[in-house]
């Protein structure tokens, strides 16, 4: 699966942090955001949490999932999360998974976001 990557600024409130996007390139375009989950807490107007600056939203239109970096017992891991977007996850699609690098994450949390959404 072919990516592009583009460097955005946050502006206003939110400006703490980064906020990458990444196009994922198939059949169907759609576009992720990935953004400071202490912003995305801005943004929902929610006093922000002592998140980690490896921890992110991940985002298309609302935020429907997470990632984040975690020491787990074999090493440094990219966890990832589909958050709210449906009330019980089938067994065809995995709710959350652990990678080595953030590309790989990435990957992985939309395939499964993409079998939610039908396409």
């Amino acid at each position: 699966m072919r990516g592009r990557f583009f460097l955005a600024g946050i502006h206003g409130a939110a400006a703490r942090g980064l906020e990458f996007m990444f196009s994922v390139c198939s059949f169907v375009a759609m576009t992720v955001f990935l953004r400071k989950q202490r912003a995305q807490d801005v943004i929902e107007g929610r006093t922000p949490h002592d998140w980690k600056d490896d921890d992110y939203a991940v985002i298309d239109g609302l935020q429907f999932g997470r990632i984040y970096k975690s020491k787990l017992p074999a090493g440094d891991r990219w966890c990832w999360f589909l958050k709210g977007v449906v009330t019980a996850i089938p067994p065809s699609i995995r709710g959350s998974g652990a990678c080595e690098t953030l590309d790989q994450a990435k990957a992985e949390i939309v395939a499964e976001y993409r079998k939610v959404r039908g396409g």
